[in-house]
């Protein structure tokens, strides 16, 4: 038997991906309302959907610009270890962020990446 060739193994990684984001949306399409939630800090109270608290937890996961590490910051879709450190080196030398659109003065950002990356990131 042949062995399998970094496109049959790429082939494979897509069609597996596809067929759990389908599986996810069917979950969610089909789920209910949950009663009786509790998560820390009362963030949530009860009757609250699987679509609220995606939402939520989505944003508690994001990264904080300002205060994020190298390693942090490389977790971010798009984001390699070059651009981390020029974030990170940027960052030293301005103090903070005041806004993600400042990310653009960073060499390597530009409208297209910021666009796809600011849905990670936090100004806080």
């Amino acid at each position: 038997m042949q062995d399998l060739t970094k496109y049959d193994k790429s082939v494979i990684a897509v069609l597996c991906g596809v067929l759990l984001v389908v599986a996810i949306v069917l979950y969610c399409k089909n789920s209910r309302p949950l009663s009786g939630i509790k998560i820390i800090n009362n963030s949530f109270s009860t009757e609250k959907s699987l679509k609220e608290i995606e939402r939520k937890l989505f944003e508690m996961r994001k990264v904080g610009i300002n205060s994020a590490s190298r390693e942090d910051i490389m977790q971010i879709p798009g984001i390699g270890e070059v651009l981390a450190e020029r974030i990170v080196e940027f960052r030293k030398k301005r103090q903070t962020f005041g806004s993600l659109e400042e990310l653009l003065a960073v060499e390597g950002i530009g409208e297209k990446k910021l666009e796809k990356i600011k849905i990670f990131l936090k100004v806080e």
